[in-house]
């Protein structure tokens, strides 16, 4: 699955760009405003938390935003571009792939 999404590593700034989710990774590709390419690939069987931010400070530009948490500490906020009906699968595929939610 490829989505287009608003993301940043928190705290960080936020990034436009893609993120690819395949069986049990994650890539996240990125464009800070300077021009610079950022990536972030991660292991979905390593997170240890997965939920949706709709009304705190860790929101992306005032949008919904799916945070998850990594066991090594970091932290990712995600925020799809097309559509926020996109965030619910994405949250569902995440915790799915992580074990957080029964098969």
């Amino acid at each position: 699955m490829i989505v287009a999404v608003i993301w940043s590593e928190v705290p960080g700034s936020a990034l436009a760009g893609r993120l690819e989710l395949t069986d049990g990774d994650a890539t996240l590709w990125g464009r800070e405003r300077s021009g610079d390419e950022r990536t972030a690939s991660f292991s979905c069987h390593d997170l240890i938390d997965v939920r949706i931010e709709r009304f705190g400070p860790s929101r992306l530009g005032g949008r919904p935003t799916l945070i998850l948490e990594h066991r090594s500490g970091r932290l990712f906020g995600i925020s799809p571009i097309d559509s926020v009906g996109v965030l619910g699968e994405l949250a569902e595929r995440f915790s799915l792939q992580s074990k957080l939610l029964p098969a």
